[in-house]
């Protein structure tokens, strides 16, 4: 059997941990599965969000909700 670590997503190192801890989070963006290996964002609370020229930097629009 398994245990989890903690519940702070950001200090897990335990793939196991995060798979569970993430199940309860919700971010603005999420990865789309379907373009791995590369990144390519999705809405997930935010519906639109600005991307730098050097695809470094993202903003988000003020138009999340929580």
């Amino acid at each position: 059997m398994r245990t989890v670590g903690g519940a702070d997503i950001h200090q897990e190192e335990s793939s196991f941990t995060y798979a569970i801890t993430a199940s309860t989070y919700n971010t603005l963006l999420k990865p789309d599965p379907n373009a791995w290996p590369e990144f390519k964002p999705v809405p997930s609370l935010a519906t639109s969000w600005q991307v730098s020229a050097d695809g470094k930097a993202y903003s988000r629009c003020q138009d999340a909700s929580f």
